[in-house]
């Protein structure tokens, strides 16, 4: 069966301009075989466990399954390299707006593998992207502080690598991000919820998009989304961050769905902290309750969220 879609796909190059490779999706009984090809490359055939393994998660607009890929040997022969680095993810979505959108973003993105549609199902491939959740840092209360500030810094980067390529992701939660604490590296995933900000054009969410503790007033009130919208959810996340009991919430959660402002409970932040350097916790407090201003243009933007936790962090490692 693999050998028959690797025929199918050699050499087949269309001139579209939608998406960078095709897909065609051959089943049997036991597991589905999708096929990618990059115009100039040869194709790379994927086997998605379905059958075999249970789905791995299911997201807003559909499941998302392990899979394998299968390497060509000599002849007929095909085989699955060992190793974490060839472990893939597998989407499969609807044909829905949503989808099209996350595709188009995930094509133009160096780890993706490819995309494509088959029988009104979008098939969207990813390397695995290297961490875990970081919902499962937020539940380790043993989670050291220098290894929190070195997170925050690293998911303000990433979501500042959004806005320079004219992007923001309007669900930011610890949920939505992968942590990868050998690199010191954050990746934002669910994207089907990234917007383009340049791009008139672009299709527009009809209805809010983020999370209801996370969610900032301009997308709830207005459906509008920006780099500052990110800020806000951001600032959410990294108060409760340095918190004795992350997953909890307690520090700040937004209330705008209730029509009320955030809630707030600043004594909870670095309570063990506070004694010590008071100042210190005076001055992070101050920064973090800017980032969730009710107005975005009081937030400050992206750069600034930058350097102000490389100087958090360099006097956390100075003690």
């Amino acid at each position: 069966m693999a050998e028959e879609l690797y025929v199918q796909l050699k050499g087949r190059h269309r001139n579209r301009s939608d998406y960078a490779c095709h897909c065609e999706v051959t089943r049997s009984l036991y597991d589905r075989l999708v096929g990618f090809q990059k115009r100039g490359e040869e194709p790379v055939i994927i086997q998605v466990h379905d059958n075999t393994r249970e789905h791995i998660g299911h997201g807003s607009y559909g499941c998302v399954y392990e899979s394998s890929l299968l390497l060509r040997k000599a002849g007929r022969c095909w085989g699955v390299p060992q190793g974490e680095q060839n472990k893939r993810i597998m989407k499969i979505q609807q044909d829905t707006e949503d989808a099209r959108s996350e595709i188009g973003f995930h094509s133009e993105q160096p780890g993706s593998l490819g995309a494509g549609i088959f029988e009104g199902y979008q098939y969207l491939d990813q390397l695995r992207i290297p961490g875990k959740c970081l919902q499962a840092y937020f539940q380790d209360k043993a989670w050291p502080l220098k290894d929190r500030f070195e997170c925050a810094v690293a998911m303000l980067v990433c979501a500042r690598t959004f806005a320079a390529g004219g992007f923001a992701h309007s669900d930011i939660k610890p949920a939505n991000m992968v942590y990868d604490s050998v690199n010191k590296e954050v990746y934002f995933i669910d994207n089907a919820h990234v917007q383009d900000l340049e791009d008139p054009s672009a299709a527009k969410p009809l209805e809010p998009r983020g999370t209801p503790w996370f969610i900032e007033p301009e997308q709830y009130q207005n459906i509008e989304t920006t780099a500052k919208s990110m800020v806000y959810s951001l600032g959410i996340v990294l108060l409760n961050l340095f918190s004795d009991k992350p997953s909890e919430y307690a520090v700040a959660r937004s209330q705008v769905i209730d029509g009320k402002g955030i809630k707030l409970d600043l004594t909870l932040l670095l309570p063990g902290f506070r004694d010590i350097s008071p100042q210190f916790v005076e001055q992070l407090e101050g920064f973090l309750v800017q980032m969730v201003s009710e107005k975005n243009h009081l937030r400050p933007d992206l750069g600034e969220c930058l350097t102000r936790p490389y100087r958090f962090f360099q006097c956390i490692q100075a003690d």
